[in-house]
């Protein structure tokens, strides 16, 4: 027999007695206690859970895949989005370039105009200048894209 703890401020009581929700069972040596695990890879809960879950709150099965739907198109909007901000990004970029390019060579043609043949020469110089520096950095970024690299021989050996 196994010999329970016992308290100073309550009295022993018999077994009969005692509350035994909270304390193991001393009747019977073969008690055995079962675990189950669920487990699920995915948004979606297995058809047993989703019926449990319809029991619990009305139409909870259906508002589980609604919600699903709802979370795939919202991720669906933010990967377009992902997608299309850098095209967005280099049009604005070569946009505002352009723009302050003409602007510059603007400023050339009212300095000849004015009689300032130094200051448009050194805005058309710079100007063109800068363009080109553009161009030839593009070139060499392509040039050392890892792809590029990939398919280069290793120089190391």
């Amino acid at each position: 027999m196994v010999k329970k703890p016992s308290s100073a401020s309550s009295p022993p009581q018999s077994p009969e007695k005692a509350d035994h929700s909270l304390r193991p069972s001393t009747v019977g040596s073969d008690a055995s206690l079962e675990v189950m695990e669920i487990s699920w890879q995915g948004p979606i809960p297995p058809p047993q859970m989703l019926r449990k879950s319809n029991e619990i709150i009305p139409n909870g099965a259906e508002r589980l895949i609604a919600q699903f739907e709802s979370e795939t198109k919202h991720r669906h909007m933010r990967e377009r989005r992902a997608q299309n901000y850098p095209l967005i990004d280099q049009l604005a970029a070569r946009i505002c370039a352009l723009v302050f390019a003409l602007a510059c060579l603007g400023v050339a043609v009212h300095a000849i105009n004015v009689g300032y043949p130094w200051v448009a020469a050194a805005f058309g110089v710079a100007t063109i200048a800068i363009g080109v520096s553009a161009f030839l950095g593009q070139a060499t970024k392509t040039e050392r894209s890892p792809i590029g690299k990939r398919n280069q021989p290793d120089k190391r050996r």
